[in-house]
């Protein structure tokens, strides 16, 4: 089986888009991926396999096919940004984690040791 990242999903979904004409109508993936992204859940493959197959095939002008490959740079920063800010949070979260177990482990020995002195 192959495995795909939600981030490598994202990207072939923008490719498959480029090759597609959506500017002209509603392209029937956008539900799918305006869904996952509104519950912030991975994309369902199964409902996305379907709406690629209902998808208009048309061919794209190269004037439209730069639109969408600068949308999807513009796209992918924006995913970037977002995956920096995830981990510097995660980060956070980790060492915020780890000062509180030092500090109750602190007081667990300053307990222990004011026991000891009396």
């Amino acid at each position: 089986m192959i495995e795909i990242t939600p981030l490598g999903l994202l990207l072939l979904i923008l490719i498959v888009c480029l090759i597609l004409d959506i500017t002209s109508a509603e392209h029937p993936t956008k539900t799918v991926i305006d869904a996952a992204l509104e519950k912030g859940a991975l994309i369902d493959k199964d409902k996305l396999a379907k709406a690629l197959a209902q998808a208009p095939k048309a061919s794209a002008s190269p004037q439209e096919i730069a639109k969408h490959l600068a949308l999807l740079r513009q796209l992918r920063e924006r995913v970037d940004a977002d995956r920096e800010l995830a981990l510097a949070a995660l980060q956070r979260d980790r060492a915020l984690a780890a000062l509180a177990e030092a500090e109750q482990t602190l007081n667990d020995l300053k307990k222990k040791q004011q026991r000891k002195s009396w």
